[in-house]
Formats: structure tokens, sequence, C-alpha cells
């Protein structure tokens, strides 16, 4: 309602000053003479959904003008029987000013005065609120003491209701958690003691978020924030890193580096003991150590790797201070996990990079990537890797395609092929193979000889020589192709051991097993190969 302040005194519907807008009448010689539209509210319902019995009332409820509503997805003009959603984010609030005392079923409900981005106020928090065209509306909650979680105080109603302060008033009709917002634990009529809504709480853990120069920043009650900004504490990164961004003496700062970073649910509060929720990142309270969030409506930042799930997009100089959890090592430079001879031309080196310039991360206790009905494609100019302290598993329905313009490599100490945990018969070396059967066909050649034989029906004398055998030339033919059984493409490590049957399982966070290759030490399952297995296969 609007109203205006003359010496102190409040008047209110003085339809001559209709502004939206607080500010001095410059119509007045008295200097004291100020007119507002906006009047602040204490708000004692709030309509969610459908479920609220002012739903279903027949004034807030239902179609009063069915010819203004559009038809619905049917092609059907609506009936003044349907419902109307526009009391939906409703509000029950008592002017703080012009309806002080005055009963509850007296007030008014208030809309949200924009519908596009919306926060709905909980009990007892403080809006502005404003009659265009016979219509209350209301604004977001008033900031009354920079805590994100709640602005609430049971004190407001106990000061602008029908009651005295120091007479009990139960100003809440809804059943639900009782909130505290003193320190003291007081059970009187001014404690900060009473109901907030049918579950909301007050979380007096939820800090607000440290600014930034130039930051625009979205906060919920939960601890979800949106920051998009340009600056961090590092005056070093605030440099103009890209063209347009340049600024100043030289062109060498100014714009900083733009970045968006996400965040659902925020980290543990620091405490005085060291907080880790995983060895291999810095504690918490080394994070955060020099920040103010001790008390309710202190700040913090956002950490990766500590709160809950985040989406950073960052550029420029600033680097991202993502650690991973694995224990199995990335771009190793141990050749226990990954051959470095295997570098392709172009590939991105075995160290891990830099996490500065144009980026995302995506960092969570769990990812899930689904597309319902198309495909997942992935692109990667340099090295795509996926690295895992458990399994990796590809399962296709149809088929598997590995393709590459240079090598495949499957380093393992246990490679199956075929049904897993079920395979065991070894594979074959090939170029031991061959050099095994080069050797035999030699020693079939030196113990190939001539032999003596007459021609007692050939009319002649006998020849007292031998002649070469056939045999011999068939034998030197066949170890002359020994090598076309060496395929060009597929290659196995040698003098490796298979676990064949006797394999065992890895055990997750071990080091990677190292094999000799000549006497088989290392091999899952201690196997080293049979001469001759027995078998109970009947021939």
């Amino acid at each position: 309602m609007s109203y205006t302040i003359n010496n102190g005194i409040f008047n209110f519907a003085n339809e001559d000053y209709n502004l939206l807008a607080t500010r001095r009448d410059t119509k007045r010689s008295n200097e004291s003479f100020f007119n507002y539209q906006f009047e602040p509210g204490l708000v004692l319902d709030v309509i969610l959904n459908d479920s609220h019995p002012k739903f279903k009332n027949e004034e807030m409820g239902k179609i009063s003008e069915p010819n203004n509503f559009p038809i619905n997805y049917n092609g059907d003009s609506p009936k003044n029987t349907d419902n109307s959603y526009f009391s939906i984010g409703s509000v029950l609030v008592r002017l703080c000013y012009s309806q002080q005392k005055m009963e509850k079923d007296e007030l008014i409900w208030a809309a949200p005065l924009d519908n596009s981005f919306s926060t709905f106020p909980v009990l007892n928090e403080i809006v502005h609120v404003v009659k265009i065209f016979d219509i209350y509306y209301y604004t977001n909650k008033i900031n009354t003491k920079n805590w994100s979680n709640a602005s609430a105080d049971f004190r407001y109603e106990q000061t602008y209701g029908k009651r005295l302060i120091n007479t009990s008033y139960d100003n809440v009709e809804l059943i639900g958690p009782e909130s505290k917002l003193d320190s003291n634990g007081s059970t009187s009529n001014y404690s900060f003691r009473g109901i907030l809504g049918n579950y909301f709480w007050f979380n007096s853990r939820i800090r607000n978020l440290r600014r930034f120069e130039g930051d625009s920043i979205f906060e919920s009650r939960f601890g979800q924030s949106i920051r998009m900004g340009s600056y961090d504490d590092n005056r070093l990164n605030d440099k103009g890193f890209y063209t347009d961004y340049k600024s100043g003496e030289n062109n060498t700062y100014g714009g900083g580096n733009p970045m968006i970073l996400i965040r659902n649910r925020q980290r543990p509060l620091t405490q005085n003991q060291k907080q880790s929720l995983h060895p291999l990142l810095n504690s918490i309270s080394d994070i955060s150590s020099s920040l103010n969030e001790k008390n309710v409506g202190g700040y913090m930042v956002e950490d990766i790797n500590n709160d809950g799930s985040s989406i950073h997009i960052t550029s420029g100089l600033t680097v991202s201070k993502f650690k991973t959890t694995c224990y199995k090592k990335y771009f190793s430079i141990d050749k226990l996990e990954e051959q470095l001879n295997f570098i392709p031309s172009g590939s991105t080196n075995f160290k891990t990079p830099i996490f500065d310039g144009d980026q995302i991360v995506i960092h969570s206790d769990r990812l899930i990537f689904a597309s319902r009905f198309g495909e997942t494609m992935h692109f990667s100019k340099k090295r795509y890797m996926v690295t895992t302290d458990s399994e990796f598993t590809i399962d296709a329905h149809d088929q598997i395609v590995l393709t590459t313009n240079q090598k495949t490599v499957i380093n393992s100490p246990a490679i199956y092929l075929g049904e897993y945990d079920n395979t065991n018969e070894p594979v074959l070396l090939g170029q031991t193979t061959v050099d095994w059967l080069f050797d035999l066909c030699l020693w079939l050649e030196e113990h190939t000889h001539h032999y003596e034989h007459s021609h007692p029906n050939a009319g002649g004398a006998e020849p007292p020589i031998s002649q070469l055998p056939v045999q011999l030339q068939e034998l030197r033919t066949l170890r002359s192709k020994l090598h076309e059984n060496l395929s060009r493409r597929v290659f196995v490590t040698g003098r490796g051991y298979a676990p064949g049957s006797n394999g065992i399982s890895i055990k997750d966070g071990v080091k990677p097993v190292n094999i000799n290759v000549i006497n088989g030490d290392g091999v899952p399952g201690n196997f080293k190969g049979k001469n001759r297995r027995e078998s109970s296969r009947k021939y």
C-alpha cells in the first residue's frame, strides 16, 4: 500500500503520490516528508502448491473470467470451475505499518512480482509489497540479517501483530520442525524459536560466498551457488589474458579471466582440527583457515575438491585447484604403469598438464552421461585419458571397434581373450614358436640320410651311390615358409607367461604387477606354463 511519512506520522493510500520507489517529495516544503509505494510485509503463510487449502478456494483457486484465459492443450475453452494457478506462490502478509494489530483473516494475499525468477519466502521473513492494478504483489525477501539460509525473525509478528509483545501468540498455524535462531537456547517470549514452514528448518551452518570485485552471484538457502566472475585473490591472474580483455598501461591488465563456478552443497565448515574427505586432498582447515566462516553470516569460497558437486568453467591464467582421488597413476613416468615409448607424434606428454585456459572441470562422487535415443560422441584434439582405481568396462550389443593410425597397446599382467575367467589356453608366442619349429626342421634335416638302393629290373649295373630323399626337399620348403605364419599387425610380450586357468584377481590399490618374462615370477597365479598338460579328454 502506498504511504507517506510526514514528520514521523504515517499516512496511507495517498493516491496523489503514485510512485514505484521511495523518494523525497519535491512538492512539499517540509524536508521530512517522504512518499513510499512499497511497504514491508511480514510473511505468515505461503501457497507452495495445489495441496494448500487456499488453492481450492473459490475466490483464489478458480478461474473467475474464463474468457480471459487461453484454450488448453486439447483446444477446449476453460470453465470457471477449473483451477487457476495464479495463486501458486502467493503469500499472506501483514503490512508492517498499515496492518498493525489487524486480525489475521483481514490480511492481504500478494502474488510474486516476477514469476520468471523467484524465490518463495519462508514464514516470518519480510518482503516488499506493492499494489498494481488492484492486485498486491511482493518482491523477494528483504535481507534483514545477511544469512543465506533464512532472514526470518520470530519477533516480527509479536511486534506488528494484534497482541502485545509480552503475550504469548501462536502466529503459525502449520506444524513443522522448530527452528532455533538464538544462541543461548532461551525459551522466553523474546527467544528466536519458531516454525518457518511445514518442513523447512533453519540451518545455521550455511555460509555466504565470499565476493570478489565485479562478481554476479546467485546463492540459494541450501549451499548451492552460481558465480559469474573474473577476478580472484591472485592479482597476477587478473591481467588480461585475451585480446578483448586487455586494457590499461601497455594493455597488460584490466579484464581478468571470465569464469562460471557452479556448486551444489557447500563443503564442511572449517574446524579446529584438520578435516580431509580423502587422504589425497588438502585438509579443509588448510584450504580455508584464513576465511571467516565461524559465525552465521560468515563467508567461504568454492572448493572443487571438497564441495558436493561442482562445474567450473574457467579461462586465462586462472588455474583449477582440482585434484584426483585416484591412486592409479596417470600420465605416469613409472614404466610399470605405462610404456614411455608409446608416444605417437603430436600426442600429449606423459605428465600432468596445467589446468588453465578455456576449460570445463566437472567433479562429483558420481557422474552419469546418458543419451536416450541418439549418439554420445566425444572429441579430443590430443590425449583422451580414462583413469580408474577399479574397473573399466565397455559393453556393446552390436560391436566394438578400435581404430588407430599408429599403434594399439593393451598392457596388463593378465589378458583374457574370450569368456572372462574361463580361458585356459595360453597364447603361443609367434616368433618364439617359429624359431622352435625352424630348429626342429634343422634337426630333422640333419637326421634325414641318404640310403642305398638297387634297381633289379633296370637291366644294368646297380649304382653304388645314395639318392637325395624326396622328404628332405619338402622339409626345406616348409622351413622357408615358417615366417609367413607371423602376423605383421598383432604382437604380444616376448617370453611372457599367461596366467591361464590359474589366474587370480588382483586387489584394488596394490602396486602394479612386475612380471619377469624369463622365469615367470610375478605372474598372477604363479603360472609358468607346462610342457605337457594332462587332460581327461578322450581322443
